[in-house]
């Protein structure tokens, strides 16, 4: 028996689904960024890129909207189908995960990322990627805490 909380994920299915989504993108910002990075700007980025996803949603992506066993809605995760760059083998990356300021802390976020890896499996992935600056922290210490390694390092440098 599982000590994670109990989900249910669904398909987007209204106006206040997308609300919720969107209400939820400066979550990927809320914590110390690059120096270069602008904050705004990040969220702006992310409300598009979930806009997008909301609109693209398939059957090589997906974005869940994740309820708890009451049926509240806690959150959400956006995945995509791709291939690893170096192997050329089937894999999912995770592009977002998000749980509610009000519901964190409780474990979904852990059960949201086991859910991602169930997605994958499903569709024979060999692997599941994703990408967290380094000053997100809870994300950081949540993805350790489920086995993840760093792959590869993306390292910028403003022009």
């Amino acid at each position: 028996m599982s000590d994670l909380p109990e989900l249910r994920l669904r398909e987007l299915a209204s106006d206040l689904d997308e609300a919720f989504v969107l209400r939820l993108a400066p979550l990927f910002a809320d914590f110390e960024l690059p120096a270069w990075r602008q904050r705004q700007t990040c969220v702006r980025g992310v409300r598009a890129a979930l806009t997008e996803r909301m609109e693209q949603a398939g059957h090589e992506a997906c974005l869940l909207i994740a309820e708890n066993m009451q049926g509240v809605t806690i959150g959400f995760l956006s995945l995509s189908l791709t291939r690893d760059y170096f192997s050329g083998q089937r894999q999912a990356h995770l592009n977002e995960l998000a749980v509610a300021p009000e519901h964190q802390r409780q474990g979904y976020g852990r059960a949201l990322l086991r859910e991602a890896e169930r997605w994958a499996g499903l569709r024979n992935c060999r692997a599941l990627s994703l990408n967290v600056f380094p000053g997100n922290e809870a994300a950081r210490r949540l993805y350790a805490g489920a086995g993840y390694q760093v792959d590869l390092l993306r390292l910028a440098r403003p022009l």
